[in-house]
């Protein structure tokens, strides 16, 4: 990593960003080398805030404590920083929690995450809630950012569901990303994880030219019944695969 933040900034990089879950910024001096280095922006995943569930999560016991030092280390660096929190059926109902335990570090910006059915998730259909039960919890915890003057911002969630919170929706593919993998070489806005299907519910929809659609795996879930319901319109598509029983 410190090589490649290195190039960056040889070639002139402005703004290098460094993605990772913070485990090993807890240890030694290595968030010190990689400011050094060039890192000019932190994104830390930490998924939720309670200690049960984290480890659940990322599947290793014992990675709580250094997840939270490391959040620690981020936040006293004084390096701009975003902690990433995902939305998945265990976690929605903590996510106002976890909003004022983040602000209890000083953490000062929070992007929150629809989960997505890909990758290691994609055999795991009964994480992902209707978005109609989790936008309770989303729209709590984005009035409480407001509240502590925190930047928030809702990925994968259309903006016709948000109402009046759809200033918080934010659609990373739009920053022209392009990812550049061992494998393949895309633009973020073709990744599986953006939304890229628009339904007819979308036709004349105010954020139309803005919103990207509705991802491809929510839809085979649960079809467009939330996003038609939002324009005074009816269903035109079901789901194709259900979720597991839970």
């Amino acid at each position: 990593m410190l090589a490649i933040v290195r190039a960056g900034r040889a070639l002139g990089f402005a703004d290098i960003k460094v993605q990772s879950n913070g485990l090993m910024y807890a240890h030694g001096d290595n968030l010190a080398r990689l400011l050094a280095a060039g890192t000019t922006r932190l994104h830390v995943s930490i998924h939720t805030h309670r200690a049960d569930r984290y480890e659940q999560l990322v599947r290793r016991t014992g990675t709580y404590a250094a997840m939270v030092g490391g959040l620690q280390r981020a936040v006293a660096s004084g390096a701009a920083l975003v902690v990433d929190l995902i939305v998945k059926r265990d976690t929605m109902a903590d996510l106002p929690a976890a909003i004022d335990w983040l602000a209890g570090f000083g953490v000062r910006a929070v992007d929150l995450w629809y989960v997505s059915l890909t990758d290691a998730n994609a055999a795991h259909p009964e994480s992902l809630p209707r978005m109609s039960e989790a936008l309770p919890f989303v729209t709590e915890a984005l009035a409480r950012g407001r509240r502590q003057a925190m930047t928030l911002r809702s990925l994968h969630v259309p903006r016709c569901l948000l109402g009046e919170d759809h200033v918080h929706a934010w659609d990373p593919g739009a920053d022209r990303v392009v990812v550049v993998t061992p494998e393949a070489t895309f633009a973020l806005k073709d990744s599986r994880l953006a939304g890229r299907v628009k339904v007819p519910a979308c036709a004349g929809c105010p954020f139309e030219q803005v919103c990207p659609g509705v991802r491809p795996d929510y839809l085979a879930v649960f079809g467009d019944g939330e996003i038609a319901a939002a324009r005074g319109q009816a269903a035109t598509r079901g789901p194709t695969r259900l979720p597991l029983a839970r």
